[in-house]
């Protein structure tokens, strides 16, 4: 990613293109300030190799060091002082990783190799214009959904307030100019009575235990992945069939309650037995380790019940992109489970307060989106018309 550094000669550069051809640059500080500059030298197709950039920099230091302005930097028609759009990306992202999951981070980067990259690489970051960002944006919008093109734009932004913070970058951050495309990702999908028997079914065959409780708590609590995973056994009370729960998203506590399943009970207090009151109840892992073991496996299980087209079509890129993004939308992952706990309680009647209560949403316009699930909403109105 970025600019690759010659293993041979300190300070020298190279920029392999997408038709083969090579770019070299040399960095060098500027002895009054101490600024770092980048300075585009030539092409390996106009005859130019690391060997011949390495001499000009030493040129260009040495001329430096005498009180001079480096030659190929005074000569504008040969050479462009420049600090490119990808050695600001590749100071923000080894800074990224320090802060990120691997999986993350990988994804992360692969947004800019694939989307920002082949447009803004080798642009001086101080010639970079709002449409420019607006014109990667247009291109893509015939592939891919706007969320994801929102994201791009984003992250083209994010870099440059991270140039700015950094202070590589002494301008106006073109994003502030961008408006975001509209979205239509809401994702609502949730499972049927018999896809709730049939998933249950499926993860009690799972040689992990785990799995199960997970799954079992996430549709009867609608608890989020992360809460339960650091539910420990002192939050369970068998004796009032009360959990109580911390949300990470609203940093608050909230109850919880067991479903009156015997079976189920008898099932989590075989897991607990023998545990510690401050261990997690889904075993020995780490937080994190349970929440990365939950999210692989389990998705495993929901793919193979439900995700059928999203297997299909997953790897089409060309693919219409308003089938891909219907296909997402309706994708069954993991918060799916918290979908069909709000979406359940509302179709059997549940006032929509009591749902907000149970889901632990600070705004009510949250709990709204499953309001027009309701059984008899407006039933009564229609049936007074005549």
């Amino acid at each position: 990613m970025g600019l690759i550094k010659s293993k041979k000669h300190k300070g020298v550069y190279y920029y392999e293109t997408e038709d083969g051809d090579e770019v070299y640059y040399f960095t060098y500080k500027r002895l009054i300030d101490q600024k770092k500059f980048t300075v585009k030298v030539g092409t390996k197709s106009g005859g130019w190799s690391l060997t011949q950039c390495h001499a000009e920099r030493e040129k260009a230091v040495n001329e430096m060091r005498a009180g001079h302005v480096p030659t190929l930097v005074r000569n504008k028609r040969k050479i462009a002082e420049i600090t490119s759009f990808d050695m600001i990306a590749e100071e923000y992202y080894q800074y990224k990783k320090l802060y990120m999951t691997d999986v993350n981070w990988k994804d992360a980067v692969s947004i800019y190799t694939n989307h920002i990259k082949p447009y803004l690489g080798n642009k001086d970051i101080e010639k970079i214009t709002s449409s420019d960002i607006e014109d990667i944006m247009n291109t893509k919008k015939a592939k891919l959904a706007n969320k994801t093109i929102n994201i791009i734009a984003e992250k083209i932004g994010t870099i440059f307030y991270f140039a700015i913070k950094k202070k590589l970058f002494k301008g106006i951050n073109p994003i502030i100019d961008i408006k975001k495309l509209p979205e239509n990702n809401e994702r609502l999908r949730f499972l049927s009575k018999d896809e709730i028997t049939l998933l249950l079914e499926a993860t009690k065959k799972h040689s992990d235990a785990g799995i199960h409780l997970f799954t079992y708590l996430a549709i009867s609590t609608g608890a989020r992945l992360v809460n339960i995973c650091n539910l420990k056994v002192q939050d369970i009370d068998f004796k009032h069939k009360v959990i109580s729960i911390y949300d990470y998203k609203n940093k608050s506590y909230y109850k919880a309650f067991l479903r009156s399943d015997e079976e189920f009970i008898q099932f989590l207090k075989n897991q607990l037995r023998g545990k510690k009151p401050m261990d997690y109840i889904l075993g020995d892992r780490t937080l994190v380790g349970h929440k990365r073991f939950i999210q692989r496996e389990l998705s495993f299980i929901l793919d193979e019940l439900f995700n059928l087209d999203y297997l299909l079509y997953k790897n089409k890129k060309d693919l219409d992109k308003d089938l891909k993004s219907e296909v997402m939308r309706n994708k069954v992952v993991i918060h799916t489970l918290r979908h069909t706990f709000a979406s359940q309680l509302v179709i059997n009647g549940t006032p929509i307060f009591t749902v907000q209560k149970l889901m632990n949403h600070k705004d009510i316009k949250m709990t709204m989106r499953y309001s027009k699930l309701s059984n008899d909403s407006g039933r009564d109105s229609i049936n007074g018309i005549f």
